[in-house]
């Protein structure tokens, strides 16, 4: 008598490994989406603190306090940061040169993250 075969047909094995291969490609464009998103929110949540600094810079130098720091182009806005502009990140340059001076200051992610936020910049004279 002929025992009967046990085991999956080919049929079988091409299918499970085309579902996985599909949701392997599914999760893995959902990784992407995540970064990216995390990267735009990390890049906002910096410009916010840069704009903060800059307000506060901005006010120390209208009260007269002596602690306020000169800044006369948007790349500078990373002193104001307690440790400086964190690492992975640049300040586009844009002059700021008469006093309480507003522009828009860019701050980017270094590549490959290509993303950028916005803050509003003071220029602030000695």
């Amino acid at each position: 008598m002929k025992k009967p075969q046990s085991g999956f047909t080919l049929l079988e094995l091409v299918t499970v490994i085309l579902l996985v291969g599909i949701l392997a490609a599914v999760a893995t464009a959902k990784y992407v989406d995540f970064r990216s998103d995390a990267t735009q929110a990390a890049l906002k949540g910096l410009a916010a603190q840069l704009n903060a600094a800059m307000e506060l810079n901005k006010n120390a130098r209208l009260m007269n306090m002596t602690y306020a720091v000169t800044i006369n182009n948007c790349s500078q806005a990373g002193v104001l940061l307690s440790g400086g502009l964190p690492t992975g990140y640049t300040l586009a340059a844009l002059p700021l040169t008469t006093p309480f001076q507003t522009g828009i200051c860019t701050v980017s992610a270094v590549p490959p993250d290509t993303q950028t936020a916005t803050f509003i910049g003071y220029g602030i004279s000695s």
